[in-house]
């Protein structure tokens, strides 16, 4: 992580350095968990009680000209098309999750297409899919853990945007699932 951290700090300067630096913790949980999910694994390990896993993910196979950003209670947190997918953990308290969609290319819309509340217990994985049903809505619906890990594998981390959801916390695993 420190040459990381030097390579972001000779690239685009301090403040970067420092950030990449702070966020060393959080980065090595995170990779830890893509290389699960691009193995194809039976379950994430257990998040501690003090937080929430949301995973966010587009199935590659459902294409569209369609782009989504993701929003956690008004904060900006990924952009997703056609086979990627996100990570967050969070405090187990309820939060409002939101979707805005632009054309690749195109203008963003400013207001959010859809918007829900969820309440996340502690310690717990849950899996949104996003989809476009047509050429001008997208969606994101909860699914089921056995279904999202058989679709993660083929999907890849969109890894050029940082998240700026405002409680967005490093997952700390618990433990493997049995």
């Amino acid at each position: 992580m420190l040459v990381e951290g030097i390579k972001v700090f000779r690239r685009y300067g301090l403040l970067a350095g420092v950030l990449a630096f702070s966020l060393g913790g959080g980065a090595s949980a995170q990779s830890n968990e893509r290389s699960l999910l691009a193995e194809g694994v039976a379950a994430l390990p257990y998040v501690v009680n003090t937080q929430a896993r949301l995973v966010f993910y587009w199935p590659k196979e459902l294409t569209s000209r369609l782009v989504g950003t993701i929003w956690v209670d008004g904060g900006y947190h990924a952009t997703l098309n056609s086979g990627g997918h996100s990570l967050l953990c969070h405090a187990p308290v309820p939060m409002r999750l939101g979707l805005r969609h632009l054309d690749a290319g195109g203008v963003a819309r400013t207001e959010v297409g859809t918007s829900l509340q969820v309440h996340p217990q502690p310690g717990q994985t849950l899996y949104w899919r996003m989809s476009a049903p047509t050429d001008t809505a997208l969606k994101f619906e909860p699914v089921a853990e056995a279904q999202a890990l058989q679709e993660l594998p083929q999907t890849r981390e969109q890894s050029h945007t940082i998240s700026r959801v405002r409680n967005a916390q490093a997952c700390q695993d618990f433990g493997p699932r049995s």
